[in-house]
């Protein structure tokens, strides 16, 4: 197997506990805080979690998913993309309302 196509492959099976998850959660929200609604209400998010691989699958559990904006999703992604190096594979971000 070419070694570029090896590395692919580990990449899609690529596994990450939560606390690196979540770590890698709190540098981003330091980075750039979460956005409020227009009515002053910002969702809370508590925690990520691996939810699959080959696509790696990101659950992030939020109080409200609903107000959290897709501008500040799409910065999460690439901040997590950037941060774990998921290069040349597709990442799910999911959002979970947290029971």
């Amino acid at each position: 197997m070419a070694p570029l196509l090896a590395k692919r492959v580990a990449e899609h099976r690529r596994k990450l506990t939560t606390r690196e998850l979540n770590e890698w959660l709190a540098a981003a929200q330091r980075r750039r805080g979460i956005p409020s609604t227009k009515a002053g209400l910002a969702p809370r998010i508590y925690y990520a979690t691996q939810t699959g691989t080959g696509p790696p699958e990101i659950t992030l559990f939020v109080n409200q998913p609903a107000r959290l904006s897709e501008n500040y999703r799409r910065f999460l992604w690439l901040h997590f993309a950037e941060h774990f190096g998921f290069n040349g594979t597709p990442v799910k971000l999911r959002v979970r309302k947290s029971e």
